[in-house]
């Protein structure tokens, strides 16, 4: 919530009644209110649901330049039967803006219309960031509404079983509706031939059978691959092939069962709620290079999050796996490119306040184009989710991620008061992760062995090891002969143990990004994307800076 609960200032007017001139009107609204009030003699309400289409205009116009003279302006269409009508306000510059958004918020939360990214520039770069990782997450939760729904009815029922105190335990109510009619209803049929498939709830045709188990989830899941069924059906060439068969391509599906009888009190739904949770999240960070792609998500008898498929992750190329040498090595120039990959996905979600809080090798795949994207969101957390700001933070830390990528602040759980705390415990694994991941692998570093339990005591043996073997002279000498050092250097102050000191990894970026002529010497990328990801930091510091008060 902002600082100011209401917005009071005085408009220029415009409504159906006013035969085309503008009065002088005083505007009024309310935090989260879903309408607006305005008033000159009489006060009038304008609720947010029945607005059709909006525009804003920053001034008025000189030709194609904007005269910042004339005031800018926010018109609202209303639909009232078959008549439309439409409402201008004109504002005063230093109310603009925050109308803007104000206004925004109230149309994003309330109505149907649409909200274009080309729409939204008066908006400051914080605000519009707000707007567009909200408008992306109810756009999903829209068009996804059986999948998102269980969500609250396990919440509900969880809270339901809680309160009872003996009997016998029931499954989710209103999950399985016997009537076909039902909206609600869940269909997971089998395939009846090869040319047709199951429509998932977003619009994507998938083929049901498991092609193969690429590996398992946390809570419960497991990921598989299945083909994504295209369309039109393929006629026969030259009358070789089969009629009728759709082409694919091949999906990674997160799985997580719903059995009608199992147990709530025995944690069986916690993947169902974290595939849900996980499937809105990535709606939320939207279409992003260095983020793996959400296709569509779908309930059923199981759960289906339907997501881009990669060659493999990078834990192929960790001290454990690297004796087996399934995959040739990487490069200098492959080194540079995942490590700006990850750093530029993770300054992403920073930039939306959304924290992933389980980085390591296997949750960074490499895919198409040679580009390593970011996956797993199951154990993310975001303000966008949690209604409660302290829901958010008052988590046994120490369980959270993976032995090896947790910081040693993990077992000091007063620690974590604000957003930006959780922001340090994700750059702390982002330094492990290019540390292990990558740089491991080229220097043949041998790390430290794997331990079953974990304490910020044996944490900070594994930040020292780290710190020495890169702070030796003739792994020095190779890292800066192939263009790695600035890249060591960074990772180093990444995993720093004090969280204060520790780079962000917006600044890890923006430190080795210097380097602009080694990465223009890459082939690779041309040094395009390093290029590109310095832009990206410079343009998120600032919410970066800001998150962290």
């Amino acid at each position: 919530m902002p600082k100011e609960s209401t917005l009071d200032s005085p408009v220029f007017y415009c409504g159906p009644t006013s035969h085309g001139k503008f009065g002088k009107y005083r505007l009024y609204m309310n935090w989260d209110a879903p309408y607006l009030q305005y008033k000159k003699n009489i006060g009038k309400k304008l609720y947010f649901k029945n607005i059709i289409s909006w525009d804003a205009k920053a001034g008025g116009y000189i030709g194609n330049i904007i005269d910042t003279k004339q005031p800018p302006r926010i018109i609202l269409e209303t639909q009232s039967k078959s008549k439309i009508f439409k409402r201008e306000f004109a504002f005063r510059h230093e109310d603009f803006e925050n109308w803007l958004y104000w206004i925004i918020r109230g149309i994003l939360k309330y109505s149907k219309a649409p909200l274009p990214d080309d729409k939204l520039t008066g908006l400051t770069n914080k605000h519009q960031a707000k707007v567009i990782t909200r408008r992306d997450k109810n756009y999903f939760d829209q068009s996804h509404q059986v999948f998102v729904n269980t969500y609250d009815r396990i919440q509900q029922e969880e809270k339901n079983q809680s309160k009872k105190k003996s009997g016998n335990q029931r499954g989710l109510v209103g999950l399985f509706k016997k009537s076909p009619q039902s909206p609600n209803k869940m269909i997971d049929a089998p395939l009846t031939s090869g040319t047709q498939g199951i429509r998932a709830e977003g619009g994507t045709l998938y083929d049901t059978k498991i092609l193969k188990k690429l590996g398992s989830g946390g809570s419960d899941t497991v990921i598989v691959e299945m083909n994504r069924l295209l369309s039109p059906i393929l006629p026969p060439q030259n009358g070789v092939g089969q009629a009728g068969v759709r082409p694919s391509e091949p999906m990674a599906v997160k799985l997580a069962n719903l059995k009608k009888d199992t147990l709530v009190d025995a944690g069986f739904y916690g993947g169902v709620q974290d595939l849900i949770k996980e499937a809105r999240i990535m709606a939320a960070l939207g279409k992003h290079k260095n983020i793996v792609g959400l296709i569509d998500a779908h309930a059923g008898t199981r759960f289906y999050l339907f997501m881009e498929k990669g060659y493999h992750d990078l834990a192929v190329y960790t001290p454990a796996n690297m004796k087996k040498k399934k995959y040739p090595p990487l490069t200098p120039p492959q080194i540079r490119k995942y490590a700006v990959d990850i750093l530029t996905g993770i300054t992403h979600m920073h930039s939306k306040r959304i924290y992933h809080l389980d980085m390591k090798p296997e949750n960074v795949i490499l895919c198409n184009a040679d580009t390593a994207k970011l996956i797993d969101f199951g154990l993310s957390k975001t303000r966008l989710l949690e209604p409660v700001k302290q829901k958010m933070l008052d988590e046994k830390w120490h369980l959270y991620g993976t032995l090896g990528y947790r910081p040693p602040e993990s077992w000091n759980q007063t620690h974590y008061s604000q957003e930006s705390h959780l922001m340090q415990r994700d750059d702390y694994a982002v330094g492990m992760t290019i540390f292990e991941g990558l740089l491991a692998h080229y220097c043949k570093w041998e790390g430290l062995k794997a331990s079953t339990s974990e304490d910020a005591s044996s944490v900070k043996k594994r930040i020292a090891y780290w710190e020495e073997m890169h702070r030796k002279e003739n792994f020095r000498k190779k890292l800066e002969a192939n263009g790695l050092l600035i890249l060591a250097d960074a990772a180093a102050r990444l995993i720093d143990p004090v969280p204060a000191n520790r780079f962000s990894a917006g600044e890890a970026l923006g430190f080795i990004i210097q380097d602009k002529k080694q990465y223009r010497k890459d082939k690779l990328s041309g040094g395009k994307d390093a290029l590109n990801a310095l832009k990206e930091y410079q343009f998120i510091k600032t919410q970066l800076s800001k998150s962290r008060q």
